[in-house]
């Protein structure tokens, strides 16, 4: 067993490994020195997949593709006699889904700002940090549950 981290920590630890760097159960098993069956079985009991989905499509992700998106079709509408509705209704699409991308937290965000507070904490209080990393873990599993 890993002697670095606490075993109550090393469940935190591998769901971080697992979501943000794409590490593979056997990898995580041997990096923290744990069985791998154990590591799959938390995977699998708290959702990690769907975690890591959702931090693939993280707001931040899915902004900056649209932003990129309605910057092109708004140099193609200005250089335009006449926009056609097509890109006029491309244009709207786009603005009315970062309107709502902007306002509306998804997990992947959450996550995010729980991740960057964690790391800045850690730096204040270790202890604390440790504490509260088991309460975000379970916040974020009961947000998706809901």
């Amino acid at each position: 067993m890993n002697e670095e981290l606490p075993y109550r920590l090393l469940k935190p630890h591998a769901r971080l490994l697992f979501t943000e760097h794409d590490k593979s159960a056997d990898d995580i098993a041997l990096q923290l020195e744990i069985d791998e069956a154990v590591v799959r079985q938390w995977a699998v009991a708290d959702g990690w997949e769907a975690i890591k989905t959702s931090l693939a499509i993280s707001r931040k992700n899915q902004l900056a593709i649209l932003y990129d998106q309605l910057s092109k079709i708004s140099s193609k509408l200005k250089t335009q006699d006449e926009p056609n509705s097509k890109d006029t209704e491309l244009y709207s699409k786009y603005a009315a889904s970062i309107r709502s991308l902007e306002f509306e937290p998804n997990i992947a965000s959450i996550i995010e700002v729980f991740e960057m507070f964690a790391h800045w904490l850690r730096k204040k209080d270790l202890v604390l940090t440790k504490k509260l990393i088991l309460h975000l873990d379970a916040f974020v599993k009961d947000k998706l549950a809901s």
